[in-house]
Parts: structure tokens; sequence; C-alpha cells
């Protein structure tokens, strides 16, 4: 296990289940996936941390899933190391299993074992879930009567609370009901780095150590930064994922892991750089076929990041809208495979990005309007959820939430029920963007292209552009030299194999009943 600066801090050992051997049953379900935490939930909770002032801490659940039961019936082989004292008299060894009793790591259900264990445990106790963030829980605090909130991404837990009293009453709590260890101040969430200003007012997110390593990885660590991470003439410049590629180009791209970049860059863009989302939607369209120019592009992001290593989200006190709004936006028959539009929207809150979307349009649309309108439904539904959610977080001034579009024409459309010949044939899905409204879950507002923040996720922008849009997202600009000295030290550490053995087979009764094959 690593720090938040990537040093080794610990080794870990677990009992892991061969889960790929369970035999499937047709009333085992087509699935055993588990809720877990999403990103825009937590991004909420640090900027309510930022401009309200709320205490953050991290617990660590001490092997969660051996605390879950198995939820149905399963055998394992005796593994290499377990004692043989331990096994029953007079039957030989080969002919002895383990019958589970615990949802041990690897079992294809024990995820989802162990968070309805875990909401079970918080619902039985006074704890509140949320419908709107399954794995969000709060309870309030017999203190000073203010909700505290628990969010639960499977064994990592992020508290927060308004006051340092309430953070200890939470955790007493807490520690009350599970064997829970003690992380502190909140440092670093699936490898998320927080970093806290208290006397600024000032939280930030960043994924430094997760950039370094991908840049370490392709040895592009001292690489020349680039300004942008995509050309400006992207779009008509990249060949089609449908094109042949000839036996050179097939060769050249013969020991290139294209998958696995796009998916590591675009778990980035999930997280913290949602100025690379729609670099990353355009070239996810090639992962079938990738062309060497989708490489090379890839790689362009690569030589971006190196330049702005350390930039994050900043949510701020002291943002100039700190209050949540949204932008978004269209790029009009940008594919020039599908001639279907791109649509993008950013909600901000503290003055920084807390959810955000880039993707390309269902249908093909006819006109500039139409693909506006298509996006603002999506920003609009979008809006439905995110009230709800700000309602359970408790932030203030939970109005309509205001929307930011640059085409007046769809601006009026969204406001009108007239038919327009050029309109008229939109599906009903698309007009519930006009109910949403009538609602009072939002309200549409111009505002012109430059100040649409949405701008920078359908479309890639030149360096001017780009320059002044990223800090409108909450990245201010970090930039770094282009040479790095290196700031970590590998540590290795030795653990005896006698001892992983103890440390595996200590208190196996719990998990195991032992029993003849």
């Amino acid at each position: 296990k690593t720090n938040e600066t990537g040093r080794e801090v610990k080794k870990k050992v677990r009992v892991v289940i061969r889960g790929d051997m369970q035999s499937q049953t047709p009333n085992d379900g087509p699935t055993h996936s588990s809720p877990v935490a999403r990103l825009d939930t937590l991004r909420l909770l640090v900027s309510k941390a930022a401009t309200e002032g709320y205490e953050l801490k991290q617990m660590d659940v001490n092997t969660a899933f051996l605390h879950a039961p198995s939820s149905k019936p399963a055998h394992m082989k005796i593994p290499y190391g377990f004692p043989d004292n331990e096994l029953l008299e007079n039957v030989s060894r080969d002919k002895q299993v383990l019958r589970l009793k615990k949802a041990v790591y690897g079992l294809k259900e024990a995820p989802l074992a162990w968070y309805n264990f875990c909401s079970g445990i918080f619902t039985e106790n006074g704890f509140t879930r949320s419908d709107n963030d399954l794995c969000l829980f709060s309870i309030c605090s017999p203190d000073s009567e203010s909700r505290c909130f628990v969010l639960v991404y499977v064994d990592d837990f992020t508290l927060l609370a308004k006051t340092s009293g309430d953070m200890v009453w939470l955790k007493n709590r807490l520690n009350s009901l599970f064997d829970l260890k003690d992380l502190g101040a909140a440092s670093q969430v699936l490898g998320i780095e927080i970093i806290r200003d208290r006397d600024n007012g000032i939280v930030r997110l960043t994924q430094r150590k997760f950039i370094r390593q991908l840049l370490e990885e392709y040895d592009m660590l001292d690489c020349h930064p680039l300004p942008t991470p995509m050309f400006a003439n992207a779009n008509a410049s990249l060949p089609s994922h449908t094109v042949s590629l000839t036996d050179d180009e097939k060769f050249y791209m013969k020991d290139k892991d294209f998958r696995h970049l796009s998916g590591c860059l675009n778990w980035l863009s999930l997280g913290t750089r949602p100025d690379i989302a729609f670099a990353l939607a355009r070239l996810g369209q090639a992962q079938s076929n990738p062309h060497p120019k989708h490489w090379q592009a890839l790689t362009h992001v690569l030589r971006y990041l190196s330049g702005t290593l350390d930039m994050g989200l900043v949510y701020s006190a002291k943002a100039d809208r700190p209050e949540p709004h949204m932008h978004t936006d269209s790029a009009f028959a940008d594919c020039v495979d599908t001639r279907r539009s791109h649509s993008g929207f950013v909600v901000l809150v503290g003055g920084a990005a807390v959810a955000w979307s880039s993707r390309k349009q269902a249908i093909v649309t006819t006109s500039s309007t139409e693909a506006e309108y298509i996006a603002m439904g999506v920003a609009a539904k979008e809006a439905a959820w995110m009230k709800r959610l700000l309602l359970d977080l408790e932030f203030p001034n939970n109005g309509p939430l205001c929307i930011y579009a640059d085409n007046q024409s769809s601006l009026i459309l969204a406001t009108s029920e007239k038919l327009s010949t050029r309109t008229k044939h939109l599906d009903v899905q698309y007009h519930s963007v006009r109910q949403l409204a009538k609602m009072g879950i939002c309200v549409f507002k111009w505002v012109s292209t430059k100040l649409n923040v949405a701008d920078v996720l359908t479309k890639p922008l030149g360096s001017n552009l780009f320059l002044d849009m990223a800090p409108r997202l909450g990245l201010p600009w970090i930039r770094r030299n282009s040479s790095v000295v290196s700031e970590t030290a590998t540590v290795s550490l030795t653990v005896p194999s006698g001892s992983v053995v103890g440390v595996l087979w200590e208190g196996h009764v719990t998990l195991f009943d032992i029993c003849v094959w």
C-alpha cells in the first residue's frame, strides 16, 4: 500500500478465492455488481468542506469483506500453508475442503454481500441512506443537531461533519459499529489526493501521483510539454476508426497498448481533469481499430499532462460564484463518420467542476439549434438529479439550478411549446427539458460563447482559448519545467514466509468450516 506521495508504507496479505472457477446456476442472476460511491458525490463533499468549513476525515474498514456473511454455500480447496493440526482426523487432506462462512475476497458475490451488510448496519443504527447515491449515509449529531455524512466506497469511509465535536461523535459512533482504522484528515481517496488550506478556505483535488506513474510507464516524464490536450484541427486531421490499416501501420501499432493508455487517461478525466474529457471521448471511439495517428494523439495528451502535472480542481469559499450552476454546449455535426453532434455539460460548485460529461449525441441533428436543444435536455436531466443530491447534502440556496447556454434559438425552444417546422420531428424524450423547466428544477440563461465553460467539453480549442477556459473549470494553471527530479524513492519491504502464513491463517475459524468433500 502506498501513501499520497507514492511511497510504499506496508505490505498487504489476502486470502483470495478463485472466483473465476465458481459454478454458475440460473438462480445466481446475471450479475453480482455492488453499488459504489459516485465521484460526483465525493467532489460535492469536498466542495462543501471548502465553502462551509466542514471537517473532512477518513476511516478504513479492516478486512471489510470478512465481516459479511457468505450469501450462499461455497467451498474451496485447502490452500498451501494451512496447518495440518486444524484438519479433520482420519480423513485424507485431499478429501477435505473449506466451507466459507464469510464473503472471502475473490467470491463473485463478495462485493454485494459486503455492501448489503454495511448498508444494513448503517440503516439499523439511525443512519439514513440517500436515494440519489446509495453509498451516501447521514445522521443527525445530538450535540449541534447538524447532519453528518459518510460516503462509502467499498471499505473506504469519507466523513463530513460541521464541527470537530460532531466529527469526534461521528467517529465514535462508527467505531462502535465497525472495526475501523482512523486515517485522520482526508488526504487520498481512490488515488485522488486531497490538499487542504484551511486558512484560505481552499481544498484542491489532484491525481499527481497517478499522472507521474503514467508518464514513467511510457518514458515521458521528461518529454517536451504541449499547451493543449489536443490540436485544434484534430476533428479534421484524425482518420476514421473504420479505415483499414496498411501493413506498416499494423506493424507500428502491434506493440501499442492503446486500450490500456486510453483507459488510464479516461480514469483521470473522470476524476480531476475535465480539461482532457473531450480528447478522451474523441479518441475512445477508435479503440476497436486505432490508427497510428490516434496513438500519437493519445501521447499528445500525455505531453500536455507532463506540463500540468500539479493541476487539479480547486474549491474555494472565496470563489466568484460558489453557488451551484451549470453550463451546456454542443458542437454541430462534428463527427466526420456519422455527422452526429457532440454534447457537453459541467456543474460548478465552489468555483470548480463537480460533475461533467462529454459525449456524442445519439441521433443526427439537422441544425445547431436542434443539437443545442438536445444538449440542454441532457443537462436538465443531470440538474434534476443534482438538485436532489444537493438537498441531501444540505447545500444552501437550493432553488432552480441555473443552466447557461450560448444558443438563443434553443433557449426559446426550451421555454416555448410552439411547434416549429424545423424541430417538430423531435421525439418526446427530447422535450423533457420543457417539463423540468416548468417544474422549477432548472432555469435557462444565455451566456456568451467565450464565457461558456462547456465549450471545452465539445471541441478541441486553440491554445489561446484553452488557456482562458481551463481556469473557468476550476483548474488554475500550474506549470512545471520539462526537466523533473524524482521525488519518491522505492521502498522494498521483505516479509518472512513464515509470518505470511501466520497472517493468512490466524483466526481462520471465523472464515471457514472444515468438512469432507
